[in-house]
């Protein structure tokens, strides 16, 4: 479907429910800053695809608000769609509250998506909104309903954080919390933001781009820790771990109706600004709610010994790297087409040069394979070579090929300098197993990797003397 098509299929919708306005955020069931694609229902409704946007659909109208940074983006996206842009901040142009509460008036009724929407924000629209006599709606998700081919939820592997990274357990860190519950004289505490989970549990997944935090849910009381959230993400030893300490598992949507079960005399602490509308609405109302800050904001943002001395080691090895890409620039700029691109390409390269760091990928690489063996999927793997390349190699040999290589190079183009450093990982599998090897160019090219990709033909008539040299050389 066309954008002007969704609108007028969710228009339809909002028809059938008797809703007259329909707001679409850009936040996920958790309030966070990035989202998975299942989650992208703003982007989806309207097509605009920034980070950053809340869009209101009504009958006789539809509107887009997004920040500067987003300006020309979400013009050129939304033209010819009957979109309205609202460009954030300038003068004149109203917040969507202001909107709202300007355009809906006496019986009209506004609905939302409650989980994507904070229980503070809507309690704020629906005391704005009842002077005006107007109604909210917010158990519809009337974008997905709507959403051909809506992609599935992200379900990426959990892994347990070793404590060796933690410098805390897990079952210490829920002896605290706990501590502050009793402090609190709170019952419950229901906490939803993913961060905070993946602190307080130990485990990271990948869940979320940029964010190694896993979907789920978390309610903790004086005597159980409840975790919602896919079981197909854990593998058994996990679970296992989890259970040892205390942390059941159930399915990462049945919370909606968990938490209506609480009873009366029950305080529970959670904190509006980041636990959803919906979620709230549901806990039974003569329940007494504790509207606090989470308890894991502060233990979380208060480093011990063990998190700042490897936060001080990954600087170390981040300068390295960084030090390593700053000399390479220095040593290429004007020499060879940089981009801002290419450059960040070449700083990727450098950061993904650490052995600890290829150790970690390699165990959770491993970790996943396992998985699926598990389920009875035939895997195989073999290993062909390493990154960075930790075979015995002769470093008289290796500096002797590399400067040899060097004159050749000189000898046929007259370039004086000759950039050597970390530029291909063809050397890999040679000298994993001992052998001296470099990767050098046998013609110029430009753009590479890329469909733009091109060789500078006069280049063509000296890279084969070269190759053929050093080759030749090599062999005999």
């Amino acid at each position: 479907m066309t954008v002007k098509e969704r609108i007028a299929a969710l228009r339809a919708r909002m028809k059938e429910t008797g809703i007259d306005a329909y707001l679409i955020p850009t936040d996920d069931f958790h309030g966070s800053e990035y989202v998975g694609e299942y989650f992208k229902c703003r982007k989806y409704i309207t097509g605009f695809t920034g980070s950053a946007g809340t869009a209101v659909i009504m009958q006789d109208m539809a509107g887009l608000w997004t920040d500067g940074r987003y300006f020309i983006q979400a013009a050129d996206q939304l033209e010819g769609t009957g979109i309205t842009l609202f460009k954030m901040g300038e003068p004149e142009v109203p917040t969507v509250h202001e909107f709202l509460k300007k355009n809906l008036t006496q019986g009209m009724c506004l609905g939302f998506d409650g989980r994507t929407v904070s229980a503070k924000e809507a309690a704020e629209l629906e005391k704005m909104l009842d002077e005006n006599g107007v109604s909210l709606s917010v158990d519809h998700d009337l974008a997905g309903d709507i959403w051909e081919n809506r992609p599935v939820l992200s379900c990426e592997l959990v892994r347990e954080l070793d404590i060796k990274w933690t410098g805390e357990s897990r079952a210490d860190k829920c002896a605290r919390i706990r501590k502050a519950m009793e402090k609190k004289g709170a019952d419950l505490f229901v906490l939803t933001s993913l961060d905070d989970i993946a602190w307080l549990l130990n485990i990271r997944g990948g869940d979320i781009h940029c964010c190694p935090v896993v979907l789920s849910y978390l309610v903790m009381t004086k005597t159980e820790i409840r975790l919602f959230a896919n079981k197909k993400a854990f593998q058994t030893d996990v679970l296992e771990a989890l259970e040892k300490d205390g942390v059941t598992l159930f399915p990462y949507d049945s919370i909606y109706e968990y938490v209506k079960t609480f009873k009366k005399d029950k305080k529970v602490l959670l904190c509006k600004k980041k636990v959803n509308s919906r979620l709230v609405s549901n806990i039974p109302a003569d329940t007494r709610i504790l509207d606090e800050e989470n308890l894991t904001l502060l233990p979380k943002a208060t480093k011990n010994p063990v998190e700042v001395e490897n936060e001080r080691i990954a600087h170390i090895r981040d300068g390295v790297a960084v030090t390593k890409f700053i000399y390479w620039l220095k040593k290429n700029v004007g020499r060879i087409p940089i981009t801002e691109l290419s450059a960040a390409e070449k700083l990727y390269e450098f950061r993904s040069d650490c052995k600890e760091s290829l150790k970690i990928m390699d165990r959770f690489f491993q970790s996943v394979v396992e998985s699926y063996r598990t389920m009875g999927i035939t895997v195989n793997v073999e290993l062909l070579g390493l990154r960075p390349c930790t075979g015995n190699v002769d470093p008289a040999k290796q500096e002797k090929l590399i400067e040899r290589c060097c004159e050749v190079m000189t000898y046929y183009t007259g370039e004086k300098e000759i950039a050597t450093g970390c530029a291909s990982t063809d050397c890999n599998i040679p000298l994993s197993q001992g052998i001296p090897a470099v990767c050098f160019g046998g013609y110029v090219g430009h753009k590479g990797h890329t469909r733009q990709e091109f060789v500078e033909l006069d280049s063509l008539e000296v890279g084969p003397l070269v190759v053929g040299t050093v080759i030749t050389e090599y062999f005999q």
